[in-house]
């Protein structure tokens, strides 16, 4: 993904933690299926320091229309906090919940643990760069990489032939 823009207004800006708004936002609605701790690894394809990738969580099962506060966030900047890569996310051996702005915290926070059923906001966004990025999934919560329901089972189509008609 790639998101561009922030959409129509500021939802983020006064119910986090780490000092960030949207800039270039994508949110995503998450039903956990398998309890237990669940991170992320989230990693732009670019490995270019100018992208910088933030976060905000939100739930468990919030409302839309009334988030309340982050339950995780980082807006660590991967340049002024001298990193060595541009990745972000939450794995279980970080124990702060919060970090950033700019040079504060590398980038991690702690997992979180989750119940099956319950559901999660998840806002990613980019304020400095351009760059898609990738988003794996880690923890106990995973089951074959995937701590969400399974989608649809798609049958494919029959061949296709196309035919000339001279």
């Amino acid at each position: 993904s790639n998101a561009d823009g922030a959409g129509d207004i500021q939802e983020v800006s006064s119910i986090n933690s780490c000092s960030g708004r949207e800039n270039n936002s994508l949110w995503l609605r998450i039903e956990i299926q398998n309890g237990g701790s669940l991170g992320f690894d989230l990693k732009p394809t670019s490995t270019a320091f100018e992208v910088d990738y933030d976060f905000f969580i939100f739930g468990p099962n919030s409302d839309c229309s009334d988030l309340e506060s982050t339950i995780r966030c980082s807006t660590t900047n991967p340049l002024q906090a001298g990193l060595s890569n541009n990745f972000t996310g939450m794995n279980d051996e970080e124990t702060d919940l919060f970090e950033g702005p700019g040079p504060d915290g590398n980038s991690y926070v702690k997992s979180l643990d989750f119940k099956k059923g319950e559901i999660y906001y998840i806002v990613i966004d980019r304020p400095i760069g351009n760059s898609p990025f990738e988003l794996e999934w880690t923890g106990r919560a995973t089951e074959n990489g995937n701590p969400f329901a399974e989608g649809p089972v798609v049958t494919p189509p029959d061949d296709l032939f196309i035919c000339n008609s001279n």
